[in-house]
């Protein structure tokens, strides 16, 4: 017969170790991280700059107070959705024409249910898109920001669309560091137009190895449109981001490596070839990177291709992005680009 002091004392203990894992569980959270360029998120208002000119309701495009309405709409749509019933820690941006936008954004669509403050800076970009970014207050305190110039001092001085740099806080645990990206496009080709994408990477390189110093303890990301794919020069060699499969870890982990290799989908579709611009990349030189408050999820980054922002690709085959236009004409839909996201995990 068994001893029963010893079985109530086993029962005790299992009891107690259960109930205590069970806490430790609820207690950790996970929540997202995401990027998306919105594809020329304007106001119909005609400001100074020419470069807003089709976006207005004497444009080419007759972009309206409603069809601005109705994509902010959408835009909150596809936010909540990725957050799973967690709205999204911060989301970055890119091709945003000011605050206007943004503000209405997290004011008069279902995230103003959320917390949210937009970071936002002017930039000199001729057509008068910017990066942005907005983040929930109740997760995460801003303690610096700023946008941080890229000059091409071999190409006449050139300056290219700013990196934004944020600095924020979790719970005076852990410190996160987003740099948010919009790389120059490939218009006029892509060799002719890689020369500025290289030295894009070269700034971030150099900001990244920076504040690594600044802050040692850090979990520095970039996030952004590239204008380049995970394979391609600027990412792999300039950057040095490999994947989490690489034998040996470069001075980025591209949180989106594993989609290069699938032609069969990525963020945007040029006829019938997925490419993916759009990546979250982990500064990889710092070692104190892993923080025990706030860690990423290994193989967390993802493509976001839900149904309703894909619509059939009748020219090309399989599917595209449902975009709000295709030239001038009007489709109504979300964007050219699909978003991107990471799971980040906390205590």
């Amino acid at each position: 017969m068994p001893n029963t002091n010893n079985f109530i004392l086993r029962t005790t203990i299992f009891t107690l170790v259960f109930f205590l894992t069970q806490y430790c569980i609820s207690q950790e959270q996970q929540a997202k991280l995401m990027f998306w360029n919105f594809e020329n998120l304007f106001n119909p208002s005609n400001d100074i700059s020419p470069g807003d000119d089709p976006y207005t309701p004497k444009g080419e495009n007759h972009w309206t107070k409603a069809k601005l309405n109705q994509k902010l709409q959408r835009l909150a749509k596809t936010i909540i959705s990725v957050g799973e019933g967690n709205l999204p820690w911060a989301i970055g941006f890119c091709e945003v024409e000011d605050d206007s936008v943004i503000n209405k954004l997290i004011r008069f669509t279902p995230l103003s249910l959320g917390k949210f403050r937009s970071v936002h800076y002017e930039s000199k970009d001729p057509r008068g898109i910017d990066v942005g970014l907005i983040y929930r207050t109740d997760q995460l305190d801003l303690l610096s920001a700023c946008p941080l110039e890229i000059t091409d001092n071999s190409n006449n001085g050139k300056i290219y669309r700013e990196i934004l740099f944020c600095l924020f806080d979790y719970r005076e645990k852990a410190k996160l560091i987003l740099l948010i990206n919009h790389w120059p496009s490939r218009y006029g080709g892509r060799e002719a137009s890689e020369h500025g994408r290289i030295r894009c990477a070269e700034r971030l390189n150099a900001i990244a190895d920076s504040l690594a110093r600044e802050w040692p303890e850090a979990i520095i990301l970039a996030m952004g449109d590239f204008n380049d794919e995970p394979n391609d020069y600027s990412i792999e060699t300039v950057l040095g981001a490999t994947g989490y499969n690489c034998e040996k870890q470069g001075r980025w982990i591209n949180l989106l490596k594993d989609y290069s290799e699938n032609s069969k989908t990525g963020t945007i579709k040029h006829q019938a070839h997925w490419s993916t611009f759009d990546q979250i990349l982990v500064f990889n030189r710092n070692p104190n990177v892993i923080n025990r408050h706030l860690t990423i999820k290994e193989r967390s980054g993802a493509i976001f291709s839900a149904s309703f922002l894909l619509v059939e690709d009748q020219t090309w085959g399989g599917l595209k992005p449902f975009r709000t236009y295709q030239g001038p004409t009007y489709l109504g839909g979300f964007s050219d680009h699909l978003p991107v996201y990471i799971t980040l995990i906390s205590d």
